[in-house]
């Protein structure tokens, strides 16, 4: 094979070499047959290890276990996915994971994983992307993760997310005082129930227009040194940021730039100072209003009117949701897979895995959730042969996709393309009546559904 532009030709034959041999081997190692691990808080890692001695006697060739990265609290099943980058602490730790596929493979048994590429878990404010959309709106250095339509019929939801979480009318919710402001740990956020609703910091200063002015809450030889004047500052500076719907990448960058330090500047101002969180409280429960007196909320409605959220009612969900969900669940947001950087950002645990052969194989769920699934089922294939003729975590150069570009360009012109691909990998595709599973999707099979 020619060796690739940029890369020495023993380096480019070395790759190429290792591609043969992961096409050789492709046949080693698929299962038979499949023993289901539903992992949740009461069944572990640890409780699954304790069973291997009895799977080994029921003659199964391999485990098939459920979504292990971290979900939502309580999560009994998995699929809702708040954080990819890391094992799901209700059921264990990566290196417990390990040690039961070590325990599996001392028995002669493979570990088939199942992975969720359409949709990530939110609602519960416990998935760090979706909060931070949910704070900076467009600005979000992960807008584009997901599928959400800024630009909508409604004109009042142009550039926000329509979040139909209340279980009643808004005007109601609110002043009933169910949509609570807190100040903790330096950050204002609303909470609703179980929802943690963020708040844009460019927006903030809008709480403080209700209190007295700074310089009367103490005496002129007090003031240089009770932190209001930093204060004072600081809110001109929080008010002077881009808005959440720039579209100036420049105003962009310097709002992603500045923010986290202007947040932490008043979380340290507050602890320090009494007489700033003095302000902070009173502002706060000024804002918060009294139930039996709707005018007393209207700093909080006009503070909830500026985000880049709007609340509603759960029922007007089928009409005007803006993002893409897990079919009509609200708290399954769809991903972007198609966006290179997300792949990048989502599979770098299971490249880990992959690279060490703790994994022998992958089930995708739901598919067709995807724009393009033969795409992200090739890049699946590229991961892998990286994974293995690479290591486990992505050096440079890398293509667009975040995996190394000799890797992709060998891999494009491999001769494996007409042969089966060398990762094991079944989708949960339910096959109708009369329908084929495409033939150019790189993968092994369905689960059987359709049976």
């Amino acid at each position: 094979m020619r060796a690739i532009a940029g890369l020495p030709l023993t380096e480019s034959t070395g790759l190429s070499e290792c591609l043969d041999r992961l096409a050789a081997n492709k046949g080693q190692g698929r299962p038979g047959s499949t023993y289901r691990l539903q992992f949740h808080r009461g069944f572990r890692f640890a409780d699954a290890q304790r069973l291997v001695p009895y799977l080994q006697a029921l003659g199964v060739t391999h485990c098939y276990a459920s979504p292990i990265l971290k979900a939502r609290e309580g999560s009994m099943h998995g699929y809702d996915i708040t954080d990819h980058r890391s094992m799901n602490p209700e059921i264990g730790t990566e290196e417990d994971f390990r040690q039961l596929a070590e325990e599996l493979r001392s028995a002669g048994l493979g570990l088939v994983l199942d992975l969720v590429p359409n949709h990530m878990g939110v609602g519960h404010g416990t998935n760090p992307w979706w909060q931070d959309v949910l704070e900076n709106g467009q600005a979000s250095r992960y807008a584009a993760f997901f599928d959400i339509d800024w630009d909508p019929l409604k004109d009042d939801m142009a550039g926000k997310v329509l979040l139909p979480i209340l279980g009643g009318q808004y005007g109601e919710e609110l002043e009933q005082g169910r949509i609570v402001l807190h100040f903790e740990a330096g950050e204002f956020f609303c909470q609703y129930y179980d929802k943690r609703l963020p708040l844009d910091p460019q927006t903030i200063p809008l709480l403080f227009e209700t209190v007295s002015d700074l310089r009367s809450r103490c005496s002129e030889l007090e003031w240089p040194h009770s932190g209001l004047p930093e204060l004072e500052v600081l809110l001109g500076e929080l008010r002077s940021m881009p808005h959440h719907n720039t579209p100036d990448r420049e105003e962009i960058q310097l709002r992603q730039a500045r923010l986290p330090w202007l947040r932490t500047r008043l979380a340290e101002l507050a602890r320090r100072s009494p007489a700033v969180r003095g302000v902070v409280d009173e502002a706060v429960r000024i804002a918060n209003g009294h139930a039996g007196n709707p005018r007393s909320f209207d700093t909080l409605h006009q503070l909830l009117e500026v985000q880049a959220y709007r609340l509603a009612h759960w029922r007007v969900s089928a009409e005007e949701i803006n993002y893409r969900r897990f079919f009509d669940v609200n708290e399954l947001v769809g991903l972007r897979m198609e966006n290179p950087d997300v792949f990048a950002a989502t599979h770098r645990l299971i490249r880990r895995l992959l690279a060490d052969g703790t994994v022998d194989g992958l089930r995708i769920d739901h598919p067709d959730g995807l724009l393009n699934p033969i795409q992200y089922l090739v890049r699946l294939q590229i991961l892998y042969a990286a994974a293995h003729c690479c290591g486990p975590d992505p050096g440079g150069p890398l293509a667009e996709n975040g995996i190394e570009a000799p890797v992709v360009s060998i891999f494009s012109q491999h001769e494996w393309l007409n042969r089966e691909p060398p990762l094991y990998v079944l989708v949960e595709k339910i096959l109708e009546r009369g329908e084929s599973l495409a033939i150019d999707w790189p993968v092994a099979g369905t689960v059987g559904y359709e049976f």
